[in-house]
């Protein structure tokens, strides 16, 4: 059961193009600890090979999708120098076949990239690169509001002034007209 677990892990990481030769040679031994009837010695190693094909499996998954990220906040201008060495880390401990360590340090990438993009936005050369509709359509209509409200604001004032210039020669009329009555009367 365990031998059909391990040589599937095995295929899995020779699959994603990773070195296997460490986790073989254990499994050999394996094979000669369980034919020399040392089943306990054969457990242990198996045991070994399934957590370490298992780290190694997980670690690349983990990469691939930080790779990805990573990319995507360079596009935004977004500085993850940290997670890139990190990854760099992950990869070379992949080729060690140090797929424990690996493991450890692709989660210590996670959390570095997390801490690194928190909170960030992208630069304002990348929304002028990507968002230039939303960009223009906004614009145009600042443009149109502004125009709008100065000429609301200009309408407003020059019915306040009509108005206020009305009143006055109102006021006037009214102490010509009282002169007049004076005059007479």
């Amino acid at each position: 059961e365990n031998e059909k677990q391990i040589e599937s892990l095995i295929a899995q990481l020779k699959k994603l193009g990773l070195v296997t030769e460490k986790l073989e040679s254990l499994f050999e031994q394996s094979k000669t600890r369980f034919d020399e009837f040392d089943y306990s010695q054969a457990d242990k190693l198996n045991q070994e090979i399934i957590e370490q094909a298992s780290a190694g499996i997980e670690s690349n998954k983990i990469i691939v999708e930080l790779e990805d990220l990573v990319e995507k906040a360079k596009n935004k201008d977004i500085s993850v120098v940290n997670t890139q060495r990190l990854i760099n880390v992950v990869k070379s401990a992949l080729q060690r076949q140090d797929f424990l360590t690996a493991l450890e340090k692709a989660r210590e990438a996670e959390i570095t990239y997390a801490l690194e993009t928190k909170g960030e936005l992208a630069s304002i050369s990348y929304y002028l690169r990507t968002k230039k509709k939303e960009i223009a359509l906004s614009l145009i209509l600042i443009a149109m509001f502004s125009v709008s409200g100065y000429l609301v604001t200009k309408n407003s004032l020059i019915k306040s002034k009509i108005k206020r210039l009305k009143e006055e020669e109102n006021e006037r009329k009214d102490e010509e007209n009282e002169k007049k009555f004076r005059r007479r009367g």
